[in-house]
């Protein structure tokens, strides 16, 4: 999608689209270019994982039990 918006422009993708393309960047920034020196223990990593899932529809969290949903992402 990153080459697309960059050919098209942001504006031209739907907005479940932009969503995946701040999804994807909060993503890579916050969770996957953990510095060498944060030690996170695994509950602050689901916690981080389950804020970064807010950014997306709820109807694009297919994968997702809707209890979990329920408890993880509505209510936090």
């Amino acid at each position: 999608m990153r080459p697309l918006a960059a050919i098209l422009g942001k504006e031209s993708l739907s907005e479940t689209d932009r969503k995946y393309l701040e999804f994807s960047k909060k993503f890579k920034e916050k969770f996957i270019n953990q510095s060498d020196n944060i030690n996170r223990r695994i509950t602050e990593s689901l916690d981080l994982g389950r804020q970064l899932l807010k950014i997306l529809p709820k109807e694009e969290l297919r994968r997702v039990r809707p209890k979990d949903i329920e408890k993880f992402i509505d209510n936090k």
